[in-house]
């Protein structure tokens, strides 16, 4: 647990979305400009964030150390149990 200090719950995500410009001629021929995003639910509502390119990998390598977390977290609890009552739990 001690190398994970930094992590962020959520996903790292592409979107695509017109931009403000008026004479993107990309927008007008119905297309759309790729992004990438961070994205969490909160309270039942999604959040999204920019990043861009260049803090999308670190953004990434966060979400992958929240995953880490929560995996080491299941079994410490998994652990924790079979402590308690004296029975292994498998998944």
């Amino acid at each position: 647990m001690g190398s994970l200090r930094e992590f962020i719950r959520g996903s790292v995500v592409v979107l695509k979305r017109p931009c403000s410009y008026k004479g993107c001629k990309r927008c007008q021929a119905g297309l759309k400009h790729p992004g990438l995003y961070h994205t969490v639910s909160k309270g039942g509502k999604t959040q999204t964030t920019y990043l861009g390119s260049a803090l999308a990998p670190r953004c990434r390598e966060h979400v992958e150390a929240y995953k880490r977390l929560l995996d080491l977290t299941e079994r410490l609890s998994d652990l924790n149990l079979a402590l308690l009552t004296g029975k292994e739990r498998t998944r």
